[in-house]
């Protein structure tokens, strides 16, 4: 990477990137980028660099491998990486990295697609802007922009397969401490990313890692790069900076960030101060989920000698929220679950309900457990369908705090599912009022499908040994799939004891009959012998 133009001059003309990232609020930023890019920092920046670095004296005059921002919300993080997209695109040459053809990409990573799309509409708005760089502009497609001189800006949603393949020439990575993701087989997706795919695309270009983002949990690349560089004792080239918001950006209302504060101090201390939340930990590791799981078993069919249970978290389809079912029973003190169902919105509920209320009936299942979100609703669903409805009641963190000894044991055999096994290892736990625990999903995600894991683990040993005959007594009605299949049973074996009786009987016969033929021969053997 060569540049053509000093970032400092690029970040300051108002024909480039001035007209936006100028002003005195954009100084923190602008000075991050200057000394990341090597330039020697004025008297009035540097001490703005040793502050937000940790006490790093001065700036290092090398051009950094990793520039690295953690920063409270509304910091410009987005603006400042799509100027820097820009820079790194049309102002610097990569010829000298490229061979001949190859497509040079400065990589924009978001969160997700609609954090994509912010990050590219800032790109696309300020190339446009300005007459000088917009001439430079050869196409612009949904999530990319290519300019004459052969390089792209690309920027996508954070996903391990979508990043392969590509040549960097540099890469940003925006809110990294927020790439949550269920599909993933790592709890730190960003790590499996950044490391994985985006930092091997950057080694033939030696183009740099800037990663920007507000703090999350101590985990993750954020977390690390972080907990290793930051201060006066981290990697030279390695530039970790960390900032409250207001260090950004001084616009912000200070009467807002402490009332934020005293509403909510763990959060609005990541959220506004840029701190890393101590609050937060783990709740179940991936080696003891994984030693639970019967590797290659999706679903297990019923047995008619067995009482199944069965639990569910119900949604309305309108929202973001599965509407999730566990059928599981017990064998010892294991539990083991032996069917999952998630409908992802948009759903009819009534529709969803039927579908699971065939699936109870294959199982026998007459009565399923739930919470209490809008269970007056959903036990009328049930309940029009044959299924008696009950709310539990513990809370969520409850039921996972119940669950969390059953895992660590191996009292329990999950199925070989993906997005299960996933919303499991990404549960947290969070230190509440009073010290009291407890355990949720990290924000943006979802924990349907564990949930229903957890409430059926937790009502499974209450309700083994119900008697389906007693319900069935109680409310009449059609008899159910499970107890034809147990008549079916009963008659097939009264059948197979009769036919017994039967061939035993026959059999008895024929050794009597024989008898008589015995004793005759006998008689005549020894009437033979007197004659002679």
């Amino acid at each position: 990477m060569l540049p053509i133009i000093p970032i400092r001059e690029a970040l300051t003309d108002p024909n480039l990137l001035g007209a936006e990232l100028s002003g005195a609020s954009w100084l923190p930023m602008r000075t991050l980028a200057i000394a990341a890019m090597g330039e020697p920092l004025t008297e009035d920046e540097r001490p703005i660099f040793s502050k937000l670095t940790g006490g790093r004296e001065c700036e290092s005059l090398q051009r950094a491998k990793r520039l690295v921002v953690v920063a409270g919300r509304r910091s410009g993080k987005s603006r400042i990486a799509a100027a820097l997209a820009i820079y790194f695109a049309l102002l610097c040459d990569h010829s000298h990295n490229l061979s001949v053809g190859e497509v040079g990409v400065v990589l924009v990573c978001a969160q997700n697609v609609e954090q994509a799309k912010v990050v590219f509409s800032y790109c696309l708005g300020l190339v446009q802007s300005q007459p000088i760089l917009c001439k430079e502009l050869a196409n612009a497609t949904a999530l990319t922009v290519t300019f004459k001189n052969g390089i792209q800006i690309s920027v996508r949603p954070s996903s391990f397969r979508g990043l392969r393949g590509v040549t960097c020439v540099a890469a940003i990575c925006d809110e990294s401490a927020f790439w949550f993701t269920e599909e993933s087989a790592s709890t730190n997706p960003d790590s499996e990313i950044i490391n994985g795919a985006i930092q091997p695309a950057l080694m033939t270009t030696r183009g740099m890692l800037i990663v920007i983002s507000s703090p999350y949990a101590r985990k993750g690349v954020l977390w690390k790069f972080y907990n290793k560089h930051f201060g006066p004792k981290g990697d030279p080239l390695t530039i970790v900076a960390q900032g409250a918001s207001r260090d950004f950006n001084p616009s912000i209302d200070e009467d807002e960030i402490q009332a934020a504060l005293e509403e909510d101090y763990a959060l609005a201390q990541s959220e506004w101060l840029g701190q890393f939340r101590t609050d937060l930990e783990g709740f179940l590791s991936m080696e003891a989920i994984r030693a639970c799981v019967a590797p290659g078993v999706y679903e297990i069919a019923p047995s008619f000698d067995l009482t199944y249970s069965a639990f569910v978290d119900a949604a309305t389809g309108s929202g973001q929220d599965d509407f999730a079912m566990a059928i599981g029973h017990l064998e010892g003190d294991v539990l083991i679950v032996d069917a999952l169902r998630a409908f992802t919105p948009p759903f009819s509920p009534e529709n969803v309900v039927t579908e699971l209320s065939e699936l109870l009936s294959y199982y026998g299942v007459t009565r399923v457990h739930g919470d209490n979100f809008a269970s007056g609703f959903v036990r009328e669903l049930f309940t029009k369908k044959g299924v008696a409805y009950e709310p539990v009641k513990l809370n969520t963190s409850e039921l996972y705090l119940n669950l969390l000894g059953t895992i660590n044991a191996k009292k329990i055999q999950l199925l070989d599912d993906t997005k299960s096994i996933n919303q499991l290892a990404n549960l947290e736990r969070r230190t509440g009022f009073a010290g009291k625990d407890r355990v949720s999903h990290p924000v943006g995600m979802h924990d349907d499908v564990s949930n229903v894991i957890a409430g059926l683990s937790s009502v499974i040993r209450d309700t083994d040994g119900f008697s389906l005959d007693m319900f069935l007594r109680a409310y009449g009605g059609k008899p159910t799939l499970y107890e034809e299949r147990a008549q079916r049973k009963a008659r097939e074996e009264e059948e197979r004891r009769k036919q017994e009786a039967e061939r035993q009987s026959r059999k008895g016969a024929e050794q009597a009959d024989a008898e008589p033929s015995s004793i005759d021969d006998e008689s005549s053997s020894v009437t033979r012998i007197i004659q002679l």
